[in-house]
C-alpha cells in the first residue's frame, strides 16, 4: 500500500453506490418534474419560470429579509421619493 491509497470496507464502497444510484433517480425525477411544470406554463407566463427572472426573484426575497427596503404612508409620499432621488 503507498502512502496515498486509502482502502474503504465493502460496506462503505456499497453505501456510496447506493446514494450514486440514490442521486441519479433524484435528477431524473427533478428533470421529469421539471418538464410537466414547463408543459403546464401558459405561454403568457413562461418569461416569469426563466432562470434570470428567477434568480432575480431571490435576490429581491434576499433583500426583503434582510431588511433592504423602505416603507411609505401613502403613494404620495412614495412619488416624492422617487422624484428626490432622479
Amino acid at each position: 500500500m503507498t502512502k496515498d491509497t486509502i482502502t474503504l470496507p465493502a460496506s462503505t464502497l456499497e453505501k456510496f453506490s447506493q446514494l450514486a444510484q440514490l442521486l441519479e433517480q433524484a435528477g431524473r425525477l427533478a428533470r421529469e418534474i421539471s418538464q410537466e411544470k414547463r408543459e403546464s406554463i401558459a405561454d403568457s407566463q413562461s418569461w416569469y419560470w426563466t432562470q434570470m427572472w428567477q434568480a432575480m426573484e431571490r435576490e429581491a426575497d434576499d433583500a426583503l429579509a434582510q431588511g433592504e427596503y423602505r416603507e411609505f404612508d401613502s403613494a404620495e409620499a412614495l412619488i416624492a421619493d422617487l422624484h428626490a432621488h432622479v
